[in-house]
């Protein structure tokens, strides 16, 4: 395989041979690690992210044209993946900085904190209380009793999955639940 041109491999690979872009990633990974890790300063961000990039650029490998440079194909794609990996950080951290002036305002004044904590605090167990006695058993397992998904799959006779499941409802009802409880308050 060492033997063959990136245009020869890449060839093989859409003719169905698959096993062969091993080869691709071992001829760029570097390269391409290089170039992320320069744009990110970041080395276990950059490694999870040369992963993307191969695995974007195999699944538009048909897009490639044969006798290009395909280092400056590929490069291309990690500096997109990187450059959109970035935009979504940046996007991230103003959703953040938002929620934390909201927080630092809400939490300012103890006493209207400590009346809201108190009011959420009364609609999570009045929306508690509505649930199903085995969706109610399930999260006084699991945040009460801090007991792990294996753990309550065996206490409830169930599969550690159908208690996620069970959880993952409840967990998404509460919201609406406690708003429409406070709502009524």
């Amino acid at each position: 395989m060492a033997d063959l041109t990136t245009d020869e491999i890449i060839a093989a690979v859409l003719d169905g041979h698959g096993e062969s872009y091993a080869e691709i990633i071992r001829r760029y990974q570097q390269s391409i690690l290089r170039i992320v890790t320069a744009m990110l300063y970041d080395r276990g961000a950059s490694e999870d992210m040369v992963q993307q990039v191969f695995v974007n650029a195999y699944q538009h490998i048909d897009q490639f044209e044969p006798g290009r440079d395909f280092g400056a194909w590929i490069r291309s794609i990690a500096r997109n993946v990187v450059r959109e990996e970035l935009r979504q950080v940046s996007r991230y951290d103003a959703r953040l900085r938002v929620y934390g002036e909201v927080v630092a305002a809400r939490w300012n004044d103890e006493t209207v904190t400590d009346e809201y904590e108190s009011a959420i605090d009364e609609s999570l167990e009045t929306c508690l209380q509505h649930l199903g006695e085995r969706a109610k058993e399930v999260v006084r397992l699991r945040y009460h009793e801090s007991c792990d998904f294996n753990q309550i799959a065996q206490m409830l006779q169930t599969t550690s999955g159908a208690v996620r499941n069970i959880l993952c409802r409840t967990l998404a009802q509460l919201p609406a639940c406690i708003q429409r409880s406070n709502s009524e308050n």
